[in-house]
């Protein structure tokens, strides 16, 4: 869920920043608000779920390979978070096209 709201969210900031009727305010504004989005999201999806974990007297076999696939997705997120900022800002740049309309 996460992956779709960020991309749907990052898709529609690229086409405003790369829309030809965009002033340069409106631009900078969109692009700050895709980054602030994805990096407000990574922390919770990230460090959540060590938030809300609590210390448990014994740990099953299946407890730990939750965590541990927990830890993967962890890793995952950050890379697809730091790729869908790095489009947006090539959009920005212009170093990248939007998307197809």
């Amino acid at each position: 869920m996460l992956m779709m709201y960020s991309t749907v969210c990052d898709y529609y900031a690229a086409r405003i920043i790369a829309a030809p009727a965009s002033s340069q305010r409106l631009r900078k504004g969109t692009l700050a608000m895709a980054v602030i989005n994805n990096l407000l999201l990574l922390p919770y999806f990230k460090y959540g779920v060590f938030a809300q974990e609590t210390p448990m007297p014994s740990c099953t076999c299946w407890a730990a390979g939750f965590r541990i696939m927990q830890n993967h997705a962890a890793i995952g997120i950050s890379f697809y978070t730091f790729q869908t900022i790095s489009y947006t800002v090539d959009v920005y740049r212009g170093t990248r096209p939007r998307g197809a309309d």
